[in-house]
């Protein structure tokens, strides 16, 4: 009684070699191509994805760039999940001002688990709504 949600993972980053990519032996959209991104995305939605993961990789040092969020954002009202290098709420902010929906943070809260709480404390800083289930 699975609900299937088809989900495009897009890996992208600017070519740093992460977990992720080292596993499923895939090459990661570049960064600094947004154009490459959004016409992958549209690919997508054409195959019909309904949700779009774009993820730097665990651990990486640069996140997704906001431009590479947007141009997938600007081709469909789906929603867009943003992973990967997220270590600061900077960073977390700047992903939803750029179209994120949701966004995965993993390693930065175990490499410092106040982390977490620094993020539920500026939910109002970050605008968001959360939700427990």
């Amino acid at each position: 009684n699975l609900e299937v949600l088809p989900t495009a993972y897009m890996l992208v980053n600017e070519g740093e070699v992460t977990s992720v990519q080292y596993v499923s032996q895939t090459v990661p959209l570049p960064n600094s191509k947004p154009d490459l991104a959004k016409a992958t995305a549209l690919a997508g939605l054409y195959m019909g994805m309904k949700y779009f993961y774009l993820d730097a990789g665990s651990g990486a040092k640069s996140p997704v760039a906001p431009e590479v969020i947007q141009g997938v954002k600007s081709v469909s009202k789906n929603p867009v999940i943003v992973g990967g290098g997220l270590d600061s709420l900077e960073k977390i902010k700047l992903a939803y001002a750029s179209g994120a929906d949701l966004v995965v943070v993993g390693n930065a809260i175990e490499k410092d688990s106040s982390f977490l709480a620094e993020v539920l404390n500026n939910k109002v800083l970050l605008n968001l709504s959360l939700h427990v289930n």
